[in-house]
């Protein structure tokens, strides 16, 4: 319809695009800028969409925002209409101009998308967008207080049990349910806590002994004194 400028034809079209909500209104122009059909939901708009843009491309152009006072927004856009290029392997249009094998711009299409769907639709990415980067954030705090908790756990473990030790008590074990760096040092602790443990059990089966060893003298030198004590008596 384009191509041959079927004015009829192109306006039942535009007219049926009224049907999309989100679609404000709908203009079609030849390759020169010769309006040939329009549509719109917007009658205010006519005449500020009717004109062709001087940003035409031969690229489909998102133009400059339209908003009116007392009216939603849209976005205007503007999508050239190519001829379908011929194959060159079709041998039944072989010609010698090679030039017409390219497509050709045969007209425009300018479209007008509602700002408020645009808008609509941003504010779901971002809802979408703001819940992943939570989800993310929960997921990092989640394996963040994890990893903290399995680090600090045998360090707080570490720190009692090296109090309890300078409380005396010896027999203190520390227990990490792991493989790493900190159940070395746990199983070093407790390897020097039972050498401590060791080391304390003889020295006081020691002292135990020499105390032993000191009373049984002082019991022997009571019992010379006492000898002598009663020799010198007899000796009077």
């Amino acid at each position: 319809s384009l191509y041959t400028e079927n004015q009829d034809a192109l306006n039942r079209i535009v007219d049926s695009v009224k049907i999309d909500p989100d679609v404000a209104y709908i203009v079609v122009f030849t390759a020169n800028g010769k309006l040939l059909a329009k549509s719109t939901k917007e009658p205010r708009l006519i005449r500020l969409v009717s004109a062709f843009p001087s940003w035409a491309s031969s690229e489909t152009v998102v133009g400059p925002f339209i908003d009116q006072p007392g009216q939603s927004g849209y976005v205007d856009m503007l999508a050239p209409v190519h001829t379908q290029s011929k194959r060159v392997d079709d041998n039944l249009f072989l010609e010698s101009d090679q030039g017409r094998n390219e497509a050709k711009i045969i007209g425009y299409v300018r479209l007008g998308l509602a700002q408020s769907r645009v808008d609509q639709e941003l504010r779901n990415f971002l809802a979408w967008l703001s819940m992943i980067v939570l989800l993310i954030l929960l997921v990092g705090l989640t394996v963040t207080f994890v990893m903290t908790n399995r680090i600090t756990t045998p360090i707080r473990r570490l720190v009692d049990a090296t109090r309890f030790l300078v409380e005396g008590q010896l027999d203190t074990k520390v227990t990490v349910n792991s493989h790493d760096e900190m159940a070395d040092l746990a199983d070093s602790f407790n390897r020097m806590t039972e050498s401590l443990r060791i080391s304390h059990e003889a020295n006081r089966q020691h002292q135990q002994g020499l105390e032993r060893e000191v009373a049984k003298r002082t019991d022997e030198l009571s019992q010379a004194l006492f000898r002598i004590g009663l020799a010198l008596k007899a000796t009077e």
